[in-house]
């Protein structure tokens, strides 16, 4: 329940009946962003991928920093 989607009885397709950000193309980005930020994790759970992008360290920095972008996004959607 968290963006209230799949809302069918709303006026926003597929989202929560009252919108707080306009326009509502904003909400349909940052859904695809989170979602592309939640899987961004997954890039670190292989070595053989990891090593594709460098130094460990900073891929494992980059995508902690991309959790801690993803949760204030959604933190702000949300409140």
């Amino acid at each position: 329940m968290d963006w209230g989607l799949m809302n069918l009885d709303s006026k926003n397709f597929l989202l929560r009946k009252y919108l707080t950000f306009l326009p509502k193309r904003n909400y349909y980005i940052v859904i695809v962003t989170n979602f592309l930020l939640r899987l961004s994790w997954t890039i670190t759970l292989s070595p053989a991928i990891v090593s594709l992008f460098g130094d460990p360290n900073l891929v494992t920095f980059a995508t902690g920093s991309a959790e801690i972008i993803r949760r204030g996004i959604w933190n702000l959607f949300r409140v």
